[in-house]
């Protein structure tokens, strides 16, 4: 059986957010798991309250799937979301997000300009990693190496494509 192991960086823009988000953005981590969690600052063109979450997973996704791992990154992601980044982007004007999931085989990404002038845009965040594990388990990493995960026109449903960049 192969070893998963996996990191998670949250990058911020220095303009618009202080010591305090820090704070309150770090998790409490309790694993048995191999994992590393960064914080590092970064300028944007998306605007002073943008951040970005980088999840490397290193293993291929088969091994990642077949293991549980997923469900349990998912699980772990949706409660660090509720309790902890909503939190702090309450907090925010215009934030920004990019989150970014990269595994040996093939990288996954969602982005959506606006995002969070919409006035549920928390519940949308935790939408998406509640329902990442299934999105990414219909990926098939021969037919694309990066792949985008969008919102489908009804309101609720998610979708993943290959990526055209």
């Amino acid at each position: 059986m192969s070893h998963v192991y996996s990191s998670v960086v949250v990058e911020l823009n220095s303009a618009g957010f202080r010591g305090a988000d820090v704070d309150a953005l770090l998790p409490e981590f309790m694993t048995e798991r191999k994992t590393t969690v960064g914080l590092s600052w970064h300028s944007s063109v998306n605007g002073p309250e943008s951040f970005s979450v980088l999840l490397t997973v290193g293993a291929m996704l088969a091994a990642a799937t077949g293991s549980g791992f997923l469900q349990a990154l998912g699980a772990d992601l949706y409660k660090w979301t509720k309790e902890k980044l909503l939190v702090v982007l309450r907090t925010k004007r215009h934030p920004d997000c990019y989150i970014s999931l990269k595994f040996d085989d093939i990288e996954v990404f969602f982005h959506e300009d606006g995002l969070f002038s919409e006035p549920n845009a928390g519940e949308v965040l935790l939408d998406f990693f509640e329902q990442l594990p299934k999105l990414l388990a219909q990926i098939k990493p021969t037919a694309a190496r990066v792949w985008e995960i969008y919102r489908g026109e009804e309101v609720g449903t998610w979708q993943i494509r290959p990526s055209e960049d």
